[in-house]
């Protein structure tokens, strides 16, 4: 009988343990996912199983998103695997997304000047100065103090940019006039869907900042005279009609001996100056 008993309390001391030994550990951790984590590298990280995890999360699906809170088993993680990860991503940032340095420039506001022009100057746009000092318009005055922001890097792209000598504002403005070649003409249109020749001409220069009056004689009292032997793209050039003396249209010069303009037979178009009725009409030309 003594016997018997002893062999029961020794196999059930050997069931005991075996049972202590198996049971998971009763202390936790709270983990937050980072971004790139997935359960696999977190069970990775914690040497457990993606099954456990979702166990103690009580969860079925493998979605996780950066921020959430995890309970994960309690253990030390290991030097190796924070140094692998840490540096690696920053590296990886380093290389491919380098951040430029970022500057701020007060500049007061000249004569003459028009927000096109000041971000010309300091390699930014019309869009980022009006942000920077809450511009509802383009409009600016002589004396007016505006914060520029500016980069290293676009200066620099700036400098390589103009030893290509392709950058000169005009050429934008060709560009933009072209974009609205066959538009129809309409007595007093401002666009984008009609234009007369001096809605046309201040549509296109608005896009950069630069406010034209919706006459074509007021324009030509804007900008600097050019001569018609230096016209250089993006100059306004102005007509007479039909031998008057005064201006009756203006179109922008293109390069070529060619400008565009709305005409009123056949809408936004290109011509040639050397025709014989722009060739006789021909009045002045200004660069703003």
């Amino acid at each position: 009988m003594f016997n018997w008993w002893k062999r029961s309390l020794i196999t059930i001391a050997s069931v005991t343990a075996g049972l202590v030994l198996l049971s998971p550990p009763a202390q936790a951790a709270i983990h937050t996912v980072v971004p790139g984590e997935t359960l696999w590298s977190i069970s990775l990280l914690y040497e457990t199983t993606v099954d456990n995890i979702k166990t103690l999360n009580n969860f079925e699906l493998d979605r996780i998103h950066p921020g959430q809170k995890l309970t994960v088993p309690e253990k030390e993680i290991k030097p190796v695997l924070t140094q692998e990860k840490t540096p690696a991503s920053t590296t990886a940032t380093d290389q491919s997304e380098p951040t430029p340095t970022q500057t701020q420039v007060r500049y007061v506001v000249q004569s003459g000047d028009s927000l096109y022009q000041i971000g010309l100057k300091y390699d930014t746009s019309v869009e980022t100065i009006m942000n920077a000092n809450g511009l509802s318009t383009t409009l600016i005055h002589p004396g007016q103090v505006l914060t520029i922001p500016s980069t290293t890097i676009t200066t620099h792209t700036q400098t390589n940019t103009a030893s290509r000598g392709n950058t000169r504002p005009g050429n934008n403005i060709v560009e933009i006039a072209e974009r609205y070649l066959n538009t129809p003409y309409s007595y007093g249109g401002s666009g984008p869907s009609s234009f007369d020749c001096s809605g046309f001409t201040a549509y296109v220069y608005a896009q950069v900042g630069i406010n034209l009056p919706h006459n074509a004689a007021s324009q030509a009292e804007k900008g600097q005279a050019v001569a018609k032997s230096d016209l250089q793209p993006g100059d306004l050039v102005f007509f007479g009609y039909y031998g008057s003396s005064t201006i009756q249209h203006v179109g922008i010069y293109s390069g070529g001996n060619k400008f565009i303009h709305a005409s009123s037979s056949s809408g936004v178009r290109y011509n040639s100056l050397a025709q014989d009725y722009y060739f006789k009409n021909y009045k002045c030309a200004r660069r703003l």
